[in-house]
């Protein structure tokens, strides 16, 4: 098939398409509409890598995309829905949080969605506020839990002071390590003081005045794209599945035998036959181009009879033979014709054309 066969199908089966594209589209518009709106909201935290908001830590420059998922597993888990619930006073856990890196940078989006634009903004807000909190609990305590075990340490050593003279060379040892082990828990109770999570919230959500879902333009365009698509395949299967004969094309696909002529089919107003009625017209001609080929083929075999036949009646086969009768006789040929849908040559080239009873007085 050319470009021109397919352009051809589309044309013949337009019908299909648009009746595929108008359903789909409307089937989409009559879902949209009839969807309850889902709103957005967001907001962003800026991480600090784990235990760089303490005032004796050594800084590092920036999380790695590890460090930065392990963040978003914390964000989306469950101690923060569950401090979210505390903190708001809630009966039954929110909705889900959907929290994304922003691109290589070490700000996290906190995106929430809901059917209530307010809930979606006071949520987004609440789960940023529950991670910072809940990171901060999380390095406080592991602070507090090196400040016990330092505080184990000062207690046994003060014990072994005690337990030892003044004079004791013994003694100068433990009361350095004292010293150092009273420095270290000096700071462990400075880091607790000063943490802060390790986060810092640097957009705060606000209430969303447009749903992201549904979206009836985008969602017509679509199913509009859709729907063409459906429907030209469906006119292309519906073509390939039509074995009707509508042209000599289609003629020339299921047998090789010659078309020898294309006759337009014209009614009269009085019913009489074109070739008499109006022998001058161009549907005329094309029976005279029957004629003369009919006459070619006569010239390697002698032709007697020629039979008119079709699938259904009044398809044609009286009107074709009635003129192609006259158009014989007026070329000087004998015929004979009578309803039915046989032409009888009656010698050399005179045929005999089954008519109805009253054109054997014309003929």
């Amino acid at each position: 098939m050319t470009l021109r066969d397919y352009v051809d199908v589309v044309l013949r089966r337009k019908k299909i398409v648009i009746a595929a594209a108008l359903l789909t589209t409307l089937l989409a518009v009559a879902l949209s509409a009839v969807q309850t709106p889902i709103y957005a909201s967001k907001s962003e935290i800026l991480i600090q890598p784990r235990g760089q908001d303490g005032l004796f830590e050594e800084r590092i420059a920036a999380l790695n995309a590890r460090a930065i998922d392990t963040e978003i597993q914390v964000i989306e888990g469950q101690a923060v829905r569950l401090r979210v619930m505390a903190d708001l006073g809630l009966g039954a856990e929110p909705d889900e949080v959907n929290a994304t890196a922003v691109g290589q940078t070490d700000v996290v989006s906190l995106n929430i969605r809901s059917a209530n634009a307010q809930n979606a903004a006071t949520l987004a807000n609440a789960y940023a506020r529950a991670y910072i909190d809940v990171r901060r609990e999380q390095a406080v305590g592991e602070l507090l839990a090196a400040s016990s075990e330092v505080q184990s340490a000062i207690d046994d050593l003060q014990i072994q002071i005690d337990a030892l003279p003044d004079d004791d060379a013994r003694r100068a040892p433990l009361v350095t390590q004292l010293a150092n082990f009273n420095i270290t828990l000096d700071q462990l109770r400075v880091d607790s003081a000063l943490r802060t999570g390790g986060a810092t919230i640097i957009r705060e959500a606000v209430t969303s005045t447009d749903p992201v879902e549904p979206t009836p333009v985008r969602t017509a365009i679509l199913a509009l794209v859709v729907g063409l698509l459906l429907g030209l395949a469906a006119a292309f299967l519906v073509d390939y599945l039509d074995d009707k004969v509508r042209d000599v094309d289609d003629i020339g696909n299921i047998t090789p035998k010659p078309v020898l002529a294309e006759v337009a089919i014209d009614a009269t107003a009085d019913g009489q036959p074109l070739a008499m009625e109006n022998p001058d017209s161009q549907s005329v001609e094309s029976y005279r181009a029957l004629r003369t080929n009919l006459q070619f083929l006569g010239l390697d075999r002698r032709i007697n009879v020629v039979q008119l036949t079709s699938s259904l009646a009044g398809e044609g086969k009286t009107t074709t033979a009635t003129n192609l009768a006259i158009v014989l006789a007026r070329a000087g040929n004998r015929v004979a014709a009578a309803a039915g849908t046989s032409i009888e040559l009656v010698q050399p080239f005179t045929m005999l054309c089954h008519l109805e009873p009253w054109w054997w007085g014309y003929l």
